[in-house]
């Protein structure tokens, strides 16, 4: 899987640079040279909240300019097609290609990125992860605060299951996709050696199952449709679960050297290859 990657690291530093994608990496920037929390916790400060919620906030835009291009893009086409005297001819070129689980279609070959872009359920894709990203940032927010933690757990959960049903479509086939089982089991079995209470215990398995079921579609996705585009959501589904997990480890069982930082570098990194997935 790591040699399929790789052959697309060209076209992914490429999106990685792209200037509009430039204003993320200038709103974390600032984030962390205003509060550096990468050196120790913030806590009650609703403005460094804010702060820390703008990068996401700006993904967030992202993925809706994106999608307001698709809708108007899929307006124009069928305005279009309606009106064209070859109508079966675009109808049975449009149905060409490997089907999605749920039944629709996606074109074969070299140009999956570009087909991913255009295919009309790109919308759909676009909408569910941008509520994705609004509701993580809530959860960015809420961790910002002392006792709000639970709260911060149930609002990525629900960003996860937001980013899941965004890529669960695009799963044809599973093979290392299966190995964020056993990640899962290991992974939790770490954080309740901690000191969970019962009700730690049952959230943090709950998100365990949503967040390791992200990862399971972001790579499954990328094993049915190989593309930078696919391989941004796997890449960054691995990174959501690292960064994660180090949250809840240093909450419950045991602070970690540059724990601080290895968090907060993991989960922008993951939420910048998550949103340059979308298409």
């Amino acid at each position: 899987m790591a040699a399929s990657i790789a052959r697309f690291v060209p076209q992914m530093l490429a999106r990685l640079t792209q200037p509009r994608i430039l204003p993320y990496y200038i709103l974390f920037s600032l984030y962390l040279y205003l509060y550096k929390p990468y050196t120790h916790n913030i806590e009650n400060d609703i403005i460094a909240a804010v702060f820390k919620a703008l990068p996401v906030w700006y993904l967030a835009f992202f993925v809706n300019q994106k999608r307001k291009a698709a809708s108007q893009n899929q307006l124009n086409i069928s305005t279009i097609s309606e009106s064209s005297s070859t109508q079966n001819g675009a109808s049975s070129s449009q149905r060409k290609g490997s089907d999605y689980s749920d039944g629709t279609t996606l074109p074969d070959g070299d140009n999956t990125d570009s087909s991913l872009k255009t295919h009309p359920d790109s919308v759909r894709f676009q909408s569910f992860f941008m509520l994705g990203l609004l509701v993580s940032s809530s959860g960015d927010i809420s961790l910002e605060f002392k006792g709000c933690f639970e709260l911060g757990v149930l609002f990525f959960g629900i960003a996860q299951i937001l980013y899941l049903y965004a890529m669960k479509p695009l799963r044809r086939k599973s093979k290392f996709a299966w190995l964020v089982i056993p990640l899962n089991v290991v992974l939790y079995s770490t954080l309740i050696t901690g000191s969970l209470t019962n009700v730690d215990i049952v959230l943090a398995g709950l998100y365990s199952v949503l967040i390791h079921s992200m990862m399971f579609y972001a790579i499954s996705s990328f094993e049915s449709l190989p593309s930078p585009l696919t391989a941004f959501s796997a890449l960054g589904a691995s990174s959501f679960v690292l960064s994660d997990f180090l949250i809840g480890y240093t909450h419950w069982c045991a602070p970690l050297v540059y724990g601080e930082a290895i968090i907060m570098f993991s989960y922008y990194i993951a939420q910048v290859l998550l949103t340059l997935g979308v298409p």
